[in-house]
């Protein structure tokens, strides 16, 4: 009996699927399908393989094949045009034009390559031969050698005495020292100088430097106060006068001024300048400017004790002030300046309007006594924020380094009278 129940056991499995079988029945499915789409992706593939040769001939016929040729006389248009403006200033080739000039003579040949670019054939022959690199020394040969020599000379001589050697200074020595030889053929423009610092291995060095240590710790106030400045002025509801919107600041002009730059060899490790012993004794100038561009009348500071006689003419627009400690401004001075310079501009100030004064935060600029005056005017006081004078006073900015540049400029006469001869500039 029980023989016969394994027996029909055995029986039921057999006569069922195995799930090795079922797998192989579901991948013959999927072959089938994928098989279905790769001929249907075959048809599409043959559609367009006709229609590609349905339309490659009539695309072959207008697509123009360019020659060698054509290419290098578009190469050799493109470089004629540049050559007509670079070659006017330089006066000679660069490496790579030299190099495109040699790959046009390739193809066109060096006889038609003269044609189409303007490039001597024995300067082609000559690129071939030794290369498109040029050569240290190969240029045109300077025309008075002994002169390089001797400006070169100068330059040292001066620098070895710590003397400032600026850029004018050098051009007025090299002008008259070329008369005194007759060398006419030197034309002092800005490209021989650099030529010359150049070839002698000159360079110009600055004296010193300055930067804004704590920018970004002030970028928010100086955002700030334009835009109250801004809507101070040029909104609809201003009160403002332009003419009688005016910033006011002191400027030192020492005696002894050197410049900050000078002519110097390469390779120094220290640039020292000579100076006199007045390069730290400076004469206080107080300028005040309009937003108009108006300037006002100037007050001059100078250490004393009182009315000295001046060996040169006091422009009508000058004042002399004196400070017995030193030449810088006090409280006794700024009132001198309201009464002498900002009372009589007041006086032309419309009656429905104000004035408004920009000024630093010096301690004689916020004395009471100052405030006062100044309120009685009918002018209105912004003080800068701090550390911010050379990003939002306008006088820092645009007016006293002009100031200085002309008192420098004036050459070598008596310290008062340079001051004096600068009159009034444009604003």
């Amino acid at each position: 009996m029980e023989t016969q129940n394994s027996n029909n056991n055995s029986l039921v499995r057999n006569n069922q699927p195995s799930g090795n079988l079922i797998k192989i029945d579901l991948l013959k499915a999927r072959k089938a399908v994928l098989l279905q789409e790769k001929e249907n992706i075959d048809k599409k593939l043959e559609d367009i393989d006709h229609e590609m040769e349905e339309f490659l001939p009539n695309a072959l016929k207008k697509l123009k094949v360019r020659s060698r040729e054509d290419i290098a006389r578009d190469e050799a248009n493109l470089l004629k045009l540049e050559l007509a403006s670079s070659r006017s200033i330089h006066g000679f080739l660069s490496e790579d034009q030299k190099m495109r000039v040699l790959m046009i003579a390739d193809a066109l040949g060096p006889t038609e390559t003269v044609k189409v670019t303007g490039v001597s054939e024995q300067n082609i022959y000559r690129w071939r031969r030794e290369g498109c690199i040029r050569k240290k020394g190969s240029g045109r040969p300077v025309s008075y050698p002994e002169f390089d020599e001797e400006l070169k000379t100068y330059i040292i001589e001066q620098r070895s005495k710590g003397i400032s050697l600026s850029t004018k200074r050098f051009i007025r020595y090299a002008r008259a020292l070329a008369k005194q030889r007759n060398y006419d053929k030197v034309k002092f423009s800005r490209g021989w100088f650099d030529k010359f610092k150049k070839r002698n291995n000159i360079s110009i060095r600055r004296k010193s430097t300055t930067h804004y240590k704590n920018l970004e710790t002030v970028k928010e106030s100086v955002e700030k106060f334009r835009k109250e400045i801004y809507d101070m002025i040029y909104s609809s509801s201003s009160v403002y006068d332009h003419n009688h919107v005016i910033n006011v600041d002191e400027c030192g002009v020492p005696r002894d001024a050197p410049p900050r730059t000078t002519l110097e060899p390469k390779g120094s490790k220290h640039v020292t300048v000579l100076t006199g012993n007045k390069e730290k004794q400076n004469t206080t100038v107080i300028p005040a400017i309009s937003l108009s561009g108006k300037r006002l009348d100037t007050i001059i500071i100078l250490k004393g004790k009182g009315v000295k006689q001046l060996k040169c003419t006091i422009p009508h627009d000058f004042y002399i002030s004196y400070n017995e400690e030193s030449s810088w401004i006090n409280t006794k001075i700024m009132l001198s300046w309201v009464s002498f310079v900002l009372e009589p501009h007041a006086k032309k100030l419309p009656q429905d309007k104000k004035g408004l004064l920009l000024m630093d935060n010096h301690r004689c600029h916020i004395d009471e006594g100052v405030l006062k005056r100044i309120r009685d005017l009918r002018y209105d006081i912004k003080l800068l924020p701090p550390n911010t004078t050379g990003l939002l006073q306008p006088l820092d900015i645009g007016y006293n380094k002009v100031f200085k540049e002309k008192y420098n400029e004036n050459g070598k006469v008596g310290w008062k009278k340079k001051l004096f001869q600068i009159r009034r500039m444009k604003t």
